[in-house]
């Protein structure tokens, strides 16, 4: 993401989805480019490394929200922190 100037703040990955909350550059509109070329570069790794794909595909849509309010903020960020959680992977999100 760095490429084009987003900064990565936080994220999780889980078995069949994954969350990243970014900062966004001055410059905003290459956040689909970003996205292609994070989906690309992963799914050639994955590919290198034998991962199955779901439906021959590893990644299907992403969807994208600006915040623009701190209350969403830290909703957003308390829900990346606590999906694994309620999916069961660990007991707290420290983990």
């Amino acid at each position: 993401m760095n490429y084009f100037n987003w900064e990565l703040e936080d994220w999780v990955i889980l078995d069949n989805h994954i969350h990243i909350m970014i900062n966004a550059p001055e410059d905003s509109t290459t956040l689909s480019q970003s996205v292609n070329n994070f989906h690309r570069f992963t799914a050639n790794w994955l590919s290198k490394h034998n991962i199955k794909k779901v439906q021959d595909k590893y990644f299907h849509n992403y969807w994208d929200t600006c915040i623009t309010f701190e209350k969403s903020y830290f909703s957003r960020l308390h829900y990346i922190w606590y999906n694994p959680v309620k999916h069961g992977y660990v007991g707290s999100p420290k983990k």
